[in-house]
């Protein structure tokens, strides 16, 4: 009985672990973008929350430039790849020009290992950062927080230190036609 409780308890811990480390697809649809032409770009998004690309529905990596247009990639002289000044559209939509510039690119082109060497050190910063934020304020049990009440010699506080305390830490206030306290907001939201 012990070995089943032990097994049902690691079974659960393991998949709770496992559902933490996933991180969230990319959106598998049809995506469609106004470029600053006034076209409209279907294209597909990949990868997850950390790091993620694009291809038009013909498999061109495009990528977002500082207008928010999407523009085709292209390998540098290093095999990184870096964005082009060419908007991307749909293939129907293309002008020669567009076609014949394409004819000199890769299909499905993807980052270079030093990008994706950078790409990785970022996301295990931010998971470190988003691990230790997580960890800043406890979130259960019961939470002392300082709220700082200033006087002024010109104007005189109007409310007792009773009705302050009140409205932060009495369940149900309604004092004033309040809808609860701060407590009760926290509690609440939870």
């Amino acid at each position: 009985m012990q070995r089943l409780i032990k097994l049902l308890l690691l079974t659960f811990v393991g998949v709770s672990t496992l559902s933490t480390l996933k991180a969230v697809p990319a959106y598998p649809g049809i995506i469609q973008q106004t470029q600053s032409d006034g076209t409209t770009l279907n294209y597909y998004l990949y990868g997850d929350e950390y790091f993620s690309w694009a291809r038009t529905t013909d498999d061109y990596t495009i990528k977002r430039n500082a207008i928010g247009d999407y523009v085709y990639m292209v390998k540098d002289s290093y095999g990184d790849l870096v964005l082009s000044e060419v908007i991307a559209h749909n293939p129907e939509l293309r002008s020669q020009a567009e076609q014949l510039f394409l004819s000199t690119l890769e299909t499905k082109m993807f980052y270079s290992e030093s990008q994706m060497s950078i790409v990785q050190q970022a996301i295990a910063i931010r998971k470190a950062e988003e691990e230790k934020s997580s960890r800043a304020f406890p979130t259960t049990g019961d939470r002392k927080l300082i709220c700082i009440l200033i006087g002024y010699t010109d104007r005189p506080f109007v409310k007792t230190q009773a009705e302050f305390n009140a409205l932060f830490n009495e369940v149900g206030y309604t004092t004033g036609g309040a809808t609860g306290s701060v407590k009760d907001y926290y509690l609440e939201n939870s």
